[in-house]
């Protein structure tokens, strides 16, 4: 399950020669239009906090999509593919690919590794509250999962988080706020315990204190992604509980909200 939100790359044409990241450069080949890697100019400001640090907002994710549309001059199937596909070999293979979905579609998304099929899902649930906290260090989430791969209990600890997704899907498709947040909150848990099998910092110092915090208030606190740092994601089915956490955790809370929009062409 994944969700769009409201930070968006804008991609526009340069009249003079750049050197293109390797995202826009492996999705520039994809969509076979590599000379044009070198003219695309894609403003990610966005995703950065006011110290220049990487929040960890889908901001590759929303590159691919926006260099392959540009590229395209099309929001179709093949945009999407070229979006995913070179979005993939810039990250070595790693990824699944559901993060270009979101930036492509917009909305509330339930599918799996792509491509897949997906389900469009209600934009909310009535009565259930988001925070997003940064825990003040960027990830990389290719580290990450490659880190996480290497435990001997990667299988049935993953197994165990897929059939923990299901749940929270089905609570938030009946739109049931306490499932959902007990859902997140098992989930928070079994991302944790696969870092401690992996000698790996999923959970960093920041995540584990506002997870702490968070619970004594009944609200379910994970990383967002893959963990290691970038945001963390705080659901409670009262708002003014995210207020207590925010005070406590003395974590930066960031200014964030579902949206309903995907990719698309603007008015220069």
């Amino acid at each position: 399950m994944v969700a769009a939100v409201d930070r968006y790359a804008i991609c526009q044409a340069s009249k003079r020669e750049i050197e293109p990241s390797p995202v826009v450069k492996s999705v520039c080949e994809e969509s076979g239009r590599p000379e044009l890697a070198s003219r695309l100019v894609v403003d990610t400001s966005a995703f950065y906090d006011e110290r220049n640090r990487k929040l960890g907002l889908g901001s590759s994710a929303a590159v691919a999509v926006a260099a392959s549309v540009f590229a395209s001059q099309k929001t179709d199937h093949e945009s999407y593919e070229s979006a995913l596909n070179g979005h993939r070999k810039a990250a070595s293979g790693v990824g699944s690919g559901i993060d270009v979905a979101a930036s492509y579609y917009g909305g509330v998304i339930a599918t799996t590794n792509q491509p897949a099929p997906l389900k469009h899902l209600p934009g909310e649930i009535p009565g259930l509250y988001l925070a997003v906290f940064f825990l003040n260090r960027s990830a990389k989430t290719e580290h990450m999962v490659k880190a996480c791969q290497s435990s001997r209990d990667w299988q049935s600890i993953t197994e165990g988080m897929a059939k923990t997704s299901l749940e929270g899907i089905e609570a938030w498709r009946a739109g049931s706020a306490s499932d959902f947040v007990d859902a997140s909150r098992e989930y928070g848990r079994q991302m944790q315990a696969l870092g401690v099998s992996a000698n790996a910092p999923v959970f960093t110092e920041q995540m584990d204190r506002l997870s702490k915090i968070s619970n004594t208030y009944g609200a379910a606190a994970k990383p967002s992604g893959a963990g290691g740092g970038d945001v963390a994601l705080v659901w409670s089915t009262n708002s003014d509980d995210l207020d207590q956490i925010e005070q406590e955790s003395s974590l930066k809370r960031i200014k964030l909200q579902i949206s309903p929009r995907g990719v698309q062409f603007i008015d220069s």
